[in-house]
């Protein structure tokens, strides 16, 4: 096998990970049969970029989401990484719109003063799934450390259990 970039073995579809104990970093090549456990070591200096959702849960499945229903569950970002996108996947057709915040571990916690969205809140319309990569009014630059939490913002009519999903690439 060639020596190749990180991002070029994950863009050959090879399984890439990084190994916590130790500053080597491995990738899959299941068409090199000579390899020891058909790995090679990838020098360090490679740019690892790996791509992780994030979910904030909301409602019970019982009853309508009110307005101003903040998600279940706080995130904290583990590392610094970029939003490209979100995804809201609702137990049936409804519609809602909501409102991301952002706080460092010392501010804790956000409210919609600290909303990261801009004008481009996700949202779904008369429908069950919503999905979008057009973040042009987003604060989508995260730190390492900081935490975030969603909020039912808007225009909600039928949604009784939903998602959001946040799409994030580690720098």
């Amino acid at each position: 096998m060639a020596d190749k970039t990180l991002q070029q073995l994950a863009d050959d579809g090879h399984k890439v990970s990084v190994l916590p104990q130790a500053a080597l970093l491995y990738a899959e090549d299941p068409t090199e049969p000579n390899m020891v456990n058909r790995s090679k070591v990838i020098e360090f200096g490679d740019v690892v970029k790996t791509k992780y959702n994030i979910l904030f849960p909301f409602g019970d499945g019982y009853s309508v989401v009110p307005v101003g229903t903040v998600g279940q569950l706080p995130m904290c970002i583990p590392s610094a990484s970029t939003i490209i996108g979100w995804t809201i996947l609702a137990s049936g057709v409804g519609s809602i719109t909501l409102d991301v915040w952002r706080t460092t571990y010392g501010s804790y916690p956000p409210n919609s003063s600290n909303s990261i969205t801009g004008s481009q809140k996700p949202a779904l319309s008369g429908a069950s799934k919503s999905a979008s990569v057009s973040l042009s009014t987003w604060t989508t630059e995260l730190n390492a450390g900081d935490i975030l939490m969603a909020s039912a913002a808007a225009e909600i009519s039928n949604v009784k259990l939903l998602g959001l999903y946040l799409h994030l690439e580690r720098k």
